[in-house]
């Protein structure tokens, strides 16, 4: 019923008239509303009322099923690919128990037509008990009437579901029915238990797991005399002494008293609460969250659940207490960052102990409160840019695995595959960037800043941030003419990582609606680089990590987007910077074809442009090209080598996968934008094969098929697997490499990526998927337990 009406109606549509669409959107609510209430009334009168059931149980019989040992595994394996994070299915997550508990609800996070806010709706931050959730409208999966096995059944929304499953299994065949609809923007249809017969009816092939094989017989046995039998759990088991230990170490150093200590742990707090922390001398894998609380260390944390960092806490007195994560791990959201005693004693040389004096703490009244320019003024210009270049890949992981990165219109401001470069935190440059900072503090603002996440008129706020950013690059071109009139304008500016740390380079991949940031310089040479010091980098940051509400409205999620186009820019013309004078112009051009000249002036410098020539000895004809190799050899000591295939110890193996990076062109439209391959031999191995779209520009948030140039698509082979939302999946016999890539390189249609694709691909109906998932997520655990974490299969295609 609610499938034929949203298919009826189209909401997008310029031609609708207002009136009409809001008349019958209240006759669609108030008509589904009135079903639901039918179906509600007479579940009470059949079933009684529904009750929260306390399911935590300090011991359980023998024959019970164990939740921690029999169920959880199966749940993870199985469910959490399509109910974690903020995408979570109807908000299912079932990364936790608590989350399977909480429930669902037919409210979306990522609801990017809203015109105001949602109330915030995070696990463990927003509500503390089953009975909270229920007043924020999320309905039970689990069973809430009369506890018997029949009831646990029928009132059982996961039992259900699983049950649907069982009865109508995938048809035959190596495609899904059209009525399985994928994507990221299919809808969910989220029933309750009183209107599941009715969605059963209307969608027999929707069982769980969706739109992938069922379980196995002795998974659904599990999971369904689980259920059966009350759902119940005990509780989880406490840390050891150890790890207290070392939480009340670093709560020690976070709550001291004074100003200078309480603005840097505020600092540290607003730059790490969305990682994963752990504590390398105990444990690569025990995770731990940083959060304010209103109590102090020693009493139990009780959260400030506020909608960004640095919103007003609503207290006298905030603490920083370090809490364990409670959820699974999810390589989408997962920045693993260590909080060992190395990092403790760079914390204090950076902050606590060095020497400076904060006369006042800052309030948290915005807009001020938003501009970190402002709050941390009194710290250590050097200390903060260190802090962030220490671990680059980790903070600039967070623009990526926070809640921005979600969905193509979100990521579509950065280009498919491109590096980046840090200024050096010793430079001359540094020093003298506070002068620079204390003369534009409004200009380096951020359009998201003083939002409250309602802002309806987002076009209004962006025109405003859009004079000042075009005042602050006329700022930042006279500063630069002084600076470099005097100081030359070389690769010395370009920090090396001191010889040994890794994140002194990064690469970037785009796979369109997600992407992936990794250390060192991978693939072949990028159209284009950012070279990023510590004001850009502070704004990304403060723009889509702090400063970004993901239950704001239309207008703040489109002004973040929008203002993140300057900071691009900002980062590619600090590139071009380093060129000679006369080629930077025909570098924009090329980099921007076709944008307005508006757009190529927030590229350009005119002042630097006039007067500055670089203090570097360009000898070809290609100088950009130049510049990339310069700036690669410049870091080359610290370039990690674990994703290069080249080293694989098959010297044919590497010969065939040069082949494959060759593919080039047009034809490359037909791969998927992230492809994980494994290379069945003697040692298996697996490979990524990433496909880069070229773009005449990136300057508009629109009509981005328009601006894609596949001509000029290039694809990367990557060692291992990267990336947290494969496309397709693919298993290939060492002897029969060549012969698939022979068949890449020979494409030219739909249909001979289909014949590819029987031969050796491992499609979403093919009977071996969970064996292939299983065994590919072994694998990633046994790489690199601390990266690991659990793949989302949403964006496998069906083809």
């Amino acid at each position: 019923m609610s499938k034929q009406l949203s298919t009826a109606v189209n909401f997008t549509s310029p031609t609708t008239k207002p009136v009409r669409l809001l008349s019958l959107i209240c006759l669609c609510s108030l008509f589904l509303g009135s079903c639901s209430t039918i179906n509600e009334l007479r579940w009470k009168t059949e079933y009684g009322s529904s009750k929260v059931v306390t399911r935590e149980r300090l011991v359980i019989p023998e024959e019970q099923v164990d939740y921690w040992t029999q169920v959880k595994p199966i749940v993870e394996s199985r469910c959490v690919s399509c109910h974690a994070c903020f995408d979570a299915s109807c908000q299912l997550k079932m990364t936790s128990i608590e989350g399977i508990d909480r429930g669902a609800s037919k409210d979306q996070v990522y609801q990017t037509s809203r015109l105001f806010a949602a109330s915030p709706t995070r696990l463990h931050i927003d509500a503390q008990s089953t009975q909270q959730w229920r007043k924020k409208a999320f309905f039970p999966v689990l069973n809430e009437h009369k506890q018997t096995a029949e009831m646990n059944k029928t009132a059982g929304l996961v039992y259900r579901f699983l049950e649907l499953k069982e009865q109508h299994p995938l048809p035959e065949g190596d495609f899904l029915p059209e009525q399985l609809t994928l994507g990221l923007y299919r809808g969910d249809v989220c029933p309750s238990a009183s209107e599941f017969d009715q969605y059963a009816k209307a969608n027999p092939l929707w069982g769980m797991p969706y739109a992938l094989p069922a379980l196995s017989a002795q998974e659904q046995s599990t999971l369904k005399r689980w259920l059966e039998q009350g759902a119940v759990y005990t509780p989880r088991q406490p840390l050891g002494d150890e790890y207290q230990g070392y939480i009340d170490q670093w709560e020690a150093l976070l709550n001291q008293d004074s100003n200078k200590a309480q603005l840097s742990a505020r600092y540290l707090y607003e730059h790490l609460f969305i990682s994963h922390l752990y504590f390398p001398e105990l444990s690569d894998t025990t995770y731990f969250n940083i959060i304010r609380s209103s109590t102090p260390p020693g009493v139990a944390p009780d959260i400030i659940a506020s909608r960004r960092p640095y919103d007003d806490p609503k207290v006298s007195r905030v603490y920083y207490r370090l809490v364990p994560e409670l959820e699974t791990v999810v390589d989408k959201t997962h920045n693993p960052y260590a909080m060992g005693l190395e990092r403790m004693q760079r914390f204090k040389e950076l902050f606590f102990d060095a020497t400076f004096n904060v006369s006042a703490l800052p309030g948290y009244s915005l807009p001020d409160t938003a501009n970190p320019f402002k709050t941390y003024d009194e710290l250590p210009l050097k200390s903060r840019y260190s802090f962030l270049i220490d671990d680059s890949q980790s903070i600039i992981m967070q623009f990526i695995k926070g809640s921005v990165c979600r969905g193509q219109v979100a990521v579509n401001v950065v280009r498919d595959h491109f590096w980046v470069f840090f200024l050096e935190p010793d430079s001359h440059l540094l020093d003298t960037v506070a002068t620079y900072i204390d003369g534009g503090y409004d200009e380096l603002a951020l359009a998201n800043g003083t939002a409250d996440g309602d802002t309806l008129v987002p076009l209004g706020e962006w025109r405003k941030y859009a004079k000042l950013e075009k005042q602050k690059r006329k700022y930042r071109d006279i500063f630069m003419s002084r600076y470099f009139a005097d100081n030359p304008l070389n690769l010395d500016l370009v920090w090396d990582g001191d010889g040994t740390n890794a994140n002194a380079s990064l690469t970037v991949f785009r796979h369109n609606d997600s992407a992936t940031v990794e250390q060192g310089l991978l693939g072949n040479t990028p159209q284009t680089a950012w070279f990023i010091d510590y004001t850009l980098l502070e704004r990304i940051h403060s723009l889509l990590v702090a400063g970004y509400d993901v239950y704001g409205a239309l207008g703040h999620q489109l002004i973040s987007r929008l203002h993140m186009d300057f900071l691009r820019m900002e980062g590619e013309t600090n590139i071009i910077n380093f060129l000679p004078k006369a080629s930077r112009n025909e570098v924009r051009r090329q980099w921007y074809r076709q944008a307005s000249d508006d757009t190529i002036g927030y590229l350009s410098n005119t002042e630097f442009d006039r007067l500055i020539e670089p203090d570097i000895s360009y000898t070809s004809d290609d100088p950009l090209q130049e510049l990339m190799m310069m700036l690669k050899q410049r870091v080359i000591d610290t370039v990690p080598t674990h994703r290069d295939y080249r080293l694989l110890e098959s010297p044919q193996v590497v010969k065939t996968l040069e082949r494959l990076e060759s593919f080039k062109g047009w034809a490359t439209q037909l791969l998927p934008e992230m492809s994980v391959i494994k290379i069945n031999g003697e040692t298996d191995h697996y490979v990524t094969l990433l496909r880069n779209n070229a773009h005449i520009n990136m300057s508009s948030l629109f009509s981005e098929g328009k601006r894609k140039i596949p001509a000029e698509n290039t694809v990367t082979v990557l060692n291992g697997v990267i990336g947290s939302y494969p496309n397709a999946f693919w298993s290939i016999p060492e002897g029969h490499l060549d012969l698939f890539v022979d068949a890449m390189l020979a494409m030219n249609d739909e249909a001979d990526y289909k014949r590819a694709r029987d031969q050796y691909g491992i499609r979403r109906t093919n009977a071996q998927f969970w064996d292939y998932s299983d065994v590919l997520h072994n694998y990633l655990k046994n790489d690199n337990p601390t990266v690991y974490g659990l793949l989302d299969y949403n964006r496998l295609e069906n083809r």
